[in-house]
């Protein structure tokens, strides 16, 4: 697992372009960066300089509907709280309902809104503050439909199956959902004018950001800074998730614990 993760994060830097954070002299005092979490990034210097201006900065960090959150979450979620804590940014969050649907991880939409208010209740009690938090949730707040409409006329149907690998068999939702993705990344500037937009993510979603990052490029905004993050490894070594069964969860309680305890790969 950890030579994949390498493996991964050593793709981001040599294939893709992003930067490794061990060249930066200046980041924060923060466990993710001093603990290794953090490998490599995207203008995370420049977003960094002018939170430290005081200029107008945010945070975006989304979250699928398709279950509840585990301490896979943890480090990026403990990141952002970390920013809006001792720098007061505010955070937006998209939680994926309709990507939750589309992709096949729910079953129904109603599922997928019903998975989405209790991520949002789970997300106030880890401690962000409601004044300063914008839970964005698509079945509710549908004008990113209108924004991301918008920003479809900036990528091509190639550039999407390029980075996705989608097929003719896949549905629309899934080719229209990079619009959405990166409506919500650039939602901050469109909205609030926050210039500078930091989005922390692990490896396995860059491909997201890479889109979205294009796309902001041509339709004229900033592009949105990048943290890559070290996810935390499942009860098996895998990748933790809903799907694989091999998550703990932030509610599990004390029985639950103790057996994946058991279970858990070792060594």
């Amino acid at each position: 697992m950890q030579k994949r993760l390498l493996a991964d994060n050593r793709k981001l830097v040599e294939k893709f372009g992003a930067k490794e954070i061990s060249t930066l002299k200046d980041v924060p005092d923060f466990y993710a960066f001093k603990r290794g979490l953090v490998y490599s990034h995207r203008d995370f210097d420049k977003f960094y300089a002018a939170l430290k201006k005081g200029e107008k900065c945010a945070i975006v960090s989304g979250v699928n509907a398709s279950g509840t959150l585990h301490i896979g979450h943890k480090v990026v979620f403990d990141t952002n709280l970390f920013f809006q804590k001792k720098y007061g940014v505010p955070v937006f969050i998209p939680i994926s309902d309709d990507e939750s649907y589309v992709a096949g991880k729910v079953k129904t939409q109603e599922e997928a809104l019903e998975n989405s208010m209790r991520l949002a209740k789970e997300l106030l009690a880890y401690g962000f503050d409601p004044k300063k938090t914008y839970l964005i949730i698509d079945q509710i707040y549908t004008n990113i439909y209108n924004f991301a409409i918008k920003l479809s006329r900036r990528v091509t149907l190639s550039e999407i199956i390029a980075s996705y690998g989608y097929k003719k068999e896949d549905n629309p939702g899934l080719y229209f959902y990079p619009a959405v993705q990166s409506a919500h990344v650039l939602l901050p500037q469109e909205i609030g004018d926050f210039k500078h937009v930091l989005v922390p993510i692990g490896p396995d979603e860059d491909s997201h950001l890479r889109i979205a990052r294009d796309i902001a490029s041509r339709a004229k905004y900033n592009k949105p800074a990048v943290l890559h993050l070290s996810f935390l490894p499942g009860i098996d070594g895998e990748k933790m998730s809903k799907s694989r069964n091999n998550n703990i969860l932030f509610d599990d309680d004390e029985k639950t614990l103790r057996k994946k305890a058991n279970k858990a790969l070792s060594g």
